[in-house]
């Protein structure tokens, strides 16, 4: 995809988001491949788009390694009862990385089944997605808000 198809894809996507939950509603589309709102500092909800793969995750990037260790295995340490009410079970990936970047983050993730560029196969995509998404917020928030406190800004849900 190019930037102006990821923009046209963004735009159909937050489009059809904001019909489900307000997560993403002060979020503009850009003509990149994510994107996210922050849920506190260094945790963002976030929407990947790529040739081949697509996401719905949580992810926490903040700058100092500690806060996403913490956060992550206060997660960690109640991953069955999250799966068990996504229905599925999710993809937990910890990686370490310089503070600011991508450390941790438990997500839902699918392979594209036909080439990204035909963009008569986005509505079911963006559906997928923004479903997963919206199961996300709703499991994780009440963990981020007892972890995080005030710091945590959970979005009122359609």
């Amino acid at each position: 995809m190019d930037k102006q198809e990821y923009k046209r894809f963004w735009v159909q996507h937050l489009a059809y988001a904001s019909t489900r939950t307000n997560l993403h509603a002060a979020v503009a589309p850009r003509p990149l491949a994510i994107c996210t709102a922050v849920a506190a500092p260094g945790v963002v909800f976030s929407y990947g788009i790529q040739q081949r793969e697509r996401a719905a995750e949580i992810v926490f990037n903040h700058t100092e390694r500690a806060v996403n260790q913490t956060l992550y295995d206060y997660l960690l340490a109640h991953r069955e009862k999250i799966d068990a009410a996504f229905g599925a079970t999710l993809v937990w990936q910890h990686e370490p990385q310089e503070p600011g970047y991508k450390s941790a983050s438990i997500g839902r993730y699918w392979a594209n089944r036909d080439d990204l560029d035909d963009d008569e196969q986005w509505p079911g995509y963006q559906h997928e997605m923004v479903a997963a998404m919206v199961q996300l917020e709703a499991i994780l928030s009440p963990y981020l808000k007892r972890q995080l406190g005030a710091k945590y800004r959970q979005k009122k849900r359609r």
